[in-house]
């Protein structure tokens, strides 16, 4: 066991320091993550017409269903087939309310066994904190240990460029903001990440394990599917039929969930919840009511570099993964490269025929989270075409970029990342509220859904500094105070190796 530890010693720290400071952060809640809570709530709490399904009726609170964007709502995230039934559901993906319900159902019991009202206003902030913390930081955290091992090597086993473009794709990205808040994008790009170590191992249990994890990519954001179809075509190009049939055998419990959830809920076995939306969501003419043909410039720059939503403004590290696409050579080329630009190019084209392209009152480009660990995937064909001497020299220009990134993500998560859906340019807004007017860093996610009684509790959304004491301009200094403890971790558990040590790590890492 011991030796296992220290194997896997800087993994293990990198996970844990991901988890401890996604879970220092946590930015309460608006629609998005109330439409996914009611059906938690629903399902668990006994005692009213929802209890033991996912219906959210008693949450939007609608007598007569009138199906205007603006009733008397706590979400506006709602989906409604009249064919199948008068019931109202989330219209999200099901993975997290399905994972949800058992976590929060021992929550609730534990809670009440405790003389403790799950209900009160103040113990749902804490219940939804925890869901969070386990749903959705939980599995980035775990990812964490998968994407060095997978960046290690493509790197040819150099510890420290695995390290600085794994601590770039979590701090460097909106993945550390959004795990702040109940969304599934970011679990969705840790099911990815698990997905393509596993499938880069070869080994018939290896390949099931890849199946499955890309079905729970699906079920935390339908988009995932594009990956899904990626992956599918990388192994019929290397007529690797038998892997293909493991992927699917693996993905096959996922997708039973998938018929079951979407047929009890709408009727309908493989119609996605969205299809039936609000329709205040709903663009005449559109397919599906969302998606338009061809696109605009406005979303083509929007989400690549306009101060609005665009990729490379918020998180300029991914400029690496342009000079990765620069240094395609046949001889350094690996199939995760291919699925990388394949799947960076899908969800592109994807996001900007999508009617609400720049994903509403959300900073950044928020469709984009599930695909961005293939940016650094990318980012590593740089690796092979420079010299040592290079590549020391390219940390001058690497690590200034990274700082930056990670100054953008964290002003972020210090403030919310939800925003003004018409705010020009959201980021310098926040960076203006964080040195300016630091008592306001929680202005948006105080929604609270329906409950008993409404609370005034400011701790609706919250750091962890705040509640120890800290004010609010001081309160990540906590956070501070880990990295440098984190830093000292992996300076110490990164020693020079011995020539033993490689051999033995590369073969540990090979596909």
């Amino acid at each position: 066991m011991k030796e296992k530890i220290y194997k896997y010693r800087i993994e293990l720290i990198l996970s844990l320091f991901v988890f401890l400071s996604f879970g220092y952060f946590y930015n309460g809640m608006h629609y998005n993550q109330i439409s996914r809570y009611d059906a938690i709530f629903s399902f668990v709490e006994p005692g009213t017409p929802d209890s033991g399904t996912f219906q959210i009726d008693r949450f939007l609170n609608i007598p007569q269903a009138n199906e205007t964007f603006k009733i008397d709502f706590n979400t506006v995230d709602w989906s409604h087939n009249k064919k199948n039934n008068a019931h109202y559901y989330s219209n999200k993906a099901p993975g997290p309310i399905l994972f949800g319900v058992p976590l929060y159902y021992v929550l609730y019991h534990v809670e009440s066994s405790l003389g403790i009202d799950p209900q009160y206003p103040d113990f749902t902030v804490i219940n939804c904190y925890l869901i969070n913390l386990f749903i959705t930081i939980l599995p980035v955290a775990i990812s964490v240990a998968f994407f060095y091992r997978l960046l290690l090597k493509r790197c040819e086993n150099d510890r420290l460029w695995a390290i600085l473009l794994t601590l770039s794709l979590y701090f460097g990205t909106l993945i550390f903001p959004y795990s702040s808040q109940f969304w599934t994008r970011t679990a969705a790009a840790a099911f990815i990440i698990i997905a393509l170590f596993f499938l880069t191992k070869e080994t018939a249990k290896a390949y099931v394990i890849c199946g499955l994890m890309l079905g729970l990519g699906v079920l935390w954001d339908y988009p995932v599917a594009l990956c899904v179809f990626g992956v599918g075509i990388v192994l019929m190009w290397q007529r690797k039929w038998r892997p293909l049939l493991q992927v699917i055998i693996g993905g096959g419990i996922p997708f039973i969930i998938y018929l079951w959830y979407h047929k009890v809920c709408f009727g309908n076995f493989l119609v996605m919840s969205s299809i039936y939306t609000n329709p205040g969501h709903i663009t005449e003419g559109a397919v599906h009511g969302m998606f338009v043909a061809g696109s605009t410039v406005q979303a083509i720059w929007g989400i690549s570099f306009s101060p609005y939503r665009g990729l490379f403004w918020y998180m300029p590290i991914l400029v690496p993964a342009i000079l990765g696409v620069l240094c395609f050579r046949r001889k350094n080329i690996h199939y995760l490269h291919v699925l990388a630009l394949y799947s960076i190019v899908a969800f592109f084209i994807m996001n900007i025929s999508f009617n609400g392209w720049h994903g509403g009152a959300a900073i950044g480009p928020r469709y984009q989270i599930p695909i961005l660990p293939f940016y650094f995937i990318l980012a590593t064909l740089i690796y092979p075409a420079l010299s040592s001497i290079t590549r020391k020299k390219l940390l001058w220009v690497f690590c200034p970029i990274l700082f930056l990134s990670i100054t953008n993500m964290l002003t972020i998560t210090m403030i919310s990342p939800l925003t003004k859906w018409d705010e020009p340019n959201p980021l310098v807004k926040y960076y203006k509220i964080r040195w300016q007017e630091p008592e306001q860093i929680h202005i948006y996610g105080r929604n609270q859904p329906l409950r008993k009684v409404r609370t005034n509790n400011p701790y609706r959304s919250f750091n962890l500094g705040e509640l120890i004491g800290f004010p609010k301009r001081f309160s990540h200094y906590p956070w501070f105070a880990l990295c440098l403890l984190t830093g000292f971790l992996l300076v110490k558990a990164s020693p020079e190796k011995k020539e033993d040590e490689l051999d033995d790590e590369q073969k540990d890492t090979e596909p």
